[in-house]
């Protein structure tokens, strides 16, 4: 029945990618016995984006589909095909060599074992482009520290929970940079509010939005294993909740916006997402990474 399922799932995903993206239909992922093999992704075109959103924890299904149109829509103007998948198996050195930009959609847990972890690492240091969305923050990912060191830069301790979804103020923090080129000073979005035990080191992180605690309520008396107050500072630049970062030629930028679906139709962070993009793609500049 599991391995039906999972048929199931590939082909239709595999039909939604050949509808949206205007490919002929194409087998993209092999049941095999022993196991889930690796995605079939001979026939893709370059560029071309990987979007990858497998859960072992928490899975924010709303925030997964919401991101995936989105860059379904994205790669359309842009000129990317595209694979969504939470098939763990394409992160192997081959199949990552396709991809050009590669997307953490609300991943949670440990989803990639030490050989997939190596390959990934491999393929960022040379060159890689990466975005990572909401719940890739929230420190899930325990056993694998050159990723939490490198990409989030600092450690989850809570989110919003009275109540969980809230109006708050983003603040642009660093209106010179390009990711955050086109956006009014500051903003105001729902979502549920991420917590950081520090802001991310200033030597190796671009904060780019912040949060103005004044505009809403960050206390937890819901989950007994997170603080009850949630707050990081009086100033939006003590509550980040979205950065960049550059590694030698490799890029990425972080989000903690993105549970809802309703997220990615907000203008504000369309245009934000489309900026992240734009950047993470585009040769890398020195001003913009310091």
């Amino acid at each position: 029945m599991v391995k039906k399922f999972l048929v199931i799932v590939a082909l239709v995903s595999t039909c939604l990618q050949a509808c949206s993206l205007g490919g002929s239909l194409q087998p993209n992922s092999i049941i095999e016995e022993g196991g889930h093999q690796a995605e079939v992704v001979d026939w893709m075109k370059s560029p071309s984006i990987l979007v990858f959103s497998k859960t072992l924890e928490w899975r924010h299904d709303g925030g997964i589909s919401g991101a995936d149109l989105f860059f379904v829509k994205l790669a359309e103007n842009k000129g990317y095909d595209l694979l969504t998948t939470v098939n763990s198996a394409v992160f192997n050195e081959a199949d990552l060599e396709r991809f050009d930009v590669v997307v953490f959609n609300n991943v949670t847990g440990d989803v990639l074992n030490k050989n997939q972890r190596v390959a990934f690492q491999k393929w960022f240091e040379k060159k890689g482009r990466w975005i990572g969305l909401h719940s890739i923050g929230d420190k899930s990912i325990a056993k694998w520290d050159w990723f939490q060191t490198n990409f989030i830069g600092t450690g989850f301790i809570g989110h919003t929970m009275q109540p969980q979804f809230q109006e708050a103020e983003v603040v642009v923090l660093k209106p010179d940079h390009p990711v955050v080129q086109g956006l009014p000073p500051s903003f105001n979005l729902t979502d549920e509010w991420y917590s950081f035990d520090q802001v991310p080191p200033s030597d190796e992180f671009i904060p780019l939005l912040g949060l103005d605690e004044a505009t809403y309520a960050p206390t937890n008396k819901v989950v007994e294993r997170w603080p009850e107050d949630l707050r990081m500072g009086n100033k939006a630049i003590d509550h980040p909740i979205a950065w960049s970062f550059c590694r030698g030629d490799a890029k990425g930028v972080y989000s903690a916006i993105g549970h809802s679906y309703e997220n990615y139709e907000e203008p504000e962070y369309q245009k934000f997402l489309v900026n992240a993009f734009d950047w993470v793609t585009s040769p890398s500049v020195e001003a913009e990474c310091n």
